[in-house]
């Protein structure tokens, strides 16, 4: 007797991306994760993001989707203020559009990248969704808050500053973590409290973009998931210089990305003008510069992995996608931190021993051009960066997130 053979169709699950396009750094972070599931006939895979950085995703295997972003200078504008980074009514005008996509795609599944307005429309819709975040902005974390660059540090000085951010912290991150709990009551759900990190990491999942080693969560929740270092590189061809770069000159990279004070570049570039090394600038498109010294090459994009084999140093604006790529290459790192972001993962790397954490409104051309020096100098920099490189090895971000993702869609 022949035994029927049923064929059953295979389920395909359906991952919508949301990335928030204030910074590179959130649009990056899901081209990587997009990267590691695109061919997987498992899933769908939609990517939401500003059509400005459309063509960053042009070589994926992925349906792209115009999303509506508050502009990454007026994101800047509000970190230099210290004011909230979205009104309610901005938060109001994203869950709309928030929702027409859900209705339009209906995904199974969704991630966001610093998407804040997910924290309503997934739960308005019934959809699980994950955060892409670091383990120091969980509520969770037990970390020490430092002072960003604020007005007031230039009026009264940073020790009294200092002492009046520590005092008033609770209240601003009240204030700044206001807007969301506004809508979520006009929408009937209820507050997320007071603590801003909870706004900012709040989903039914968070991946964690660093290693327990550098940032630990103590406890770590069961929803929370270290994905290890989510490195990016721009897919740019290397410009005519490069082949004329001088080969024993050391190399070093500086780029301040999209979210660093641009307003360093100059007096960077400037102090290194002198010195007998290579000193390769990625201006992120931010702006048009022609710097007229020997040693400087300009461009607006570079393919990280290719640079990070050449520099001997990297000079960044501190935030976790710039240092985790040069640290997991052994390359020593000097941090040019502004906002709390970066503050708080220079905070985090300090003790290395293989970055050196400097605040932009204390950057000045001598004390840069000293410690360029000592650190292309130093082989206890090196050394330290290596004992990084060796411990992020260890993680396969790629591989950790398709098992992770794997899991959680199982389980659904």
């Amino acid at each position: 007797m022949s035994q029927a053979i049923v064929a059953t169709e295979h389920e395909v699950k359906r991952i919508l991306f949301f990335a928030e396009a204030v910074t590179l750094a959130h649009v990056a972070r899901p081209i990587v994760l997009a990267t590691a599931i695109e061919n997987n006939p498992d899933y769908e895979v939609h990517v939401a993001v500003s059509a400005r950085y459309f063509e960053l995703y042009s070589s994926l295997n992925v349906q792209l989707h115009a999303l509506e972003s508050k502009s990454s200078e007026a994101f800047r504008q509000a970190l230099a203020k210290g004011a909230p980074i979205y009104t309610a009514a901005e938060l109001r005008g994203y869950v709309v559009a928030d929702l027409q996509l859900l209705d339009q795609i209906k995904p199974d599944f969704v991630i966001g990248d610093f998407r804040l307005s997910l924290a309503i429309s997934c739960p308005l819709r019934n959809i699980k969704f994950a955060s892409i975040s670091n383990s120091y902005w969980s509520p969770f974390a037990d970390v020490k808050f430092p002072l960003p660059e604020l007005p007031m540090n230039r009026i009264v000085g940073l020790t009294l500053s200092k002492l009046l951010f520590n005092a008033f912290r609770p209240l601003v991150f009240k204030l700044h973590a206001r807007p969301l709990n506004k809508i979520r009551r006009e929408y009937g759900l209820q507050s997320l409290g007071s603590d801003l990190r909870a706004v900012y990491s709040y989903a039914d999942f968070v991946f964690l973009v660093d290693i327990p080693e550098l940032s630990p969560i103590k406890t770590l929740p069961l929803d929370h998931y270290y994905l290890g270092p989510v490195n990016w590189s721009a897919i740019a061809s290397l410009p005519d210089w490069w082949e004329t770069l001088p080969p024993k000159r050391p190399v070093v990279y500086l780029s301040l990305g999209s979210s660093g004070d641009s307003q360093c570049l100059d007096v960077i570039v400037a102090a290194l003008s002198d010195l007998n090394i290579s000193v390769l600038v990625a201006t992120a498109a931010r702006r048009e510069t022609n710097f007229n010294y020997n040693n400087t090459y300009v461009t607006k994009f570079l393919p990280n992995d290719v640079v990070m084999a050449r520099a001997a140093l990297v000079i960044c604006n501190g935030g976790n996608p710039s240092t985790y790529q040069a640290l997991s290459s052994g390359v020593p790192v000097i941090g040019i931190a502004n906002n709390m972001d970066q503050h708080l993962n220079m905070q985090v790397l300090a003790n290395t021993g293989a970055v050196e954490y400097v605040r932009s409104e204390q950057l000045n051309a001598k004390a840069i051009k000293n410690l360029v020096q000592n650190m292309l100098e130093s082989a206890q920099h090196v050394s330290a960066a290596q004992k990084v490189a060796n411990k992020m090895a260890h993680y396969d971000c790629s591989k950790r997130f398709q098992e992770i993702l794997g899991n959680i869609v199982r389980a659904m």
